[in-house]
């Protein structure tokens, strides 16, 4: 892996597994379902321009030219540009060609025409976005009249309400109590909902 990739890049590429096969295929196997669900709602058509805002490694993006090869262009955005990179690696082994576009841009700030593209998919990105509202109009305004959004988030305050502070995304912490603790301080735990990036839809 490359030393100059940023956190989010590297986590992508390899950290997220902890170099644990059978995980990564079991997540795979996982968001695979979710992709192609996404993909399924878009009602993608021949020759729509398809915009896959915050790409990451790609996941969406080459679901729909794999499914959907009759597309005009993908175009994979990121605010990550390490992360665009994999993404550009991945399409060349794939062969992608010109139908694979990649532009560094945030969701709240999308450097697109209005009513430029057929559909929009995304996955987890919303999540990470502080102006949720300004990123849910910015993906109004690129799509044309017509356009379809197709999307899957995470609503993680569903996981943070009337729980016991050491039930960690269902994992009773209280063994460790002692290490929790200072997790929990690191992290700003118990999370402000309202205030949280991650558990403010």
């Amino acid at each position: 892996m490359a030393q100059h990739q940023d956190k989010w890049a590297s986590w992508l590429a390899e950290r997220r597994f902890g170099g644990n096969r059978d995980l990564q295929q079991k997540t795979y196997r996982a968001l695979n379902n979710i992709r192609d669900k996404i993909i399924e709602n878009a009602n993608i058509r021949d020759n729509d321009i398809v915009v896959d805002i915050g790409a990451g490694d790609g996941l969406l993006g080459f679901g729909v030219l794999e499914q959907k090869p009759e597309v005009s262009s993908v175009i994979f955005t990121d605010i990550s540009e390490d992360g665009l990179a994999l993404c550009r690696t991945a399409s060349s082994a794939l062969n992608a060609g010109e139908k694979a576009t990649f532009l560094p841009m945030p969701a709240q700030e999308l450097s697109l025409q209005d009513s430029s593209v057929s559909v929009v998919v995304a996955r987890a990105v919303y999540s990470y976005v502080k102006e949720k509202a300004q990123a849910f109009t910015e993906t109004y305004r690129i799509l044309k009249p017509g356009g379809r959004f197709s999307f899957s988030e995470p609503v993680n305050r569903f996981k943070h309400t009337n729980k016991s502070y050491y039930d960690f995304f269902g994992v009773d912490v209280t063994p460790i109590r002692e290490i929790a603790d200072k997790f929990f301080v690191a992290y700003g735990y118990p999370l402000k909902l309202d205030d949280n990036t991650m558990t403010d839809f």
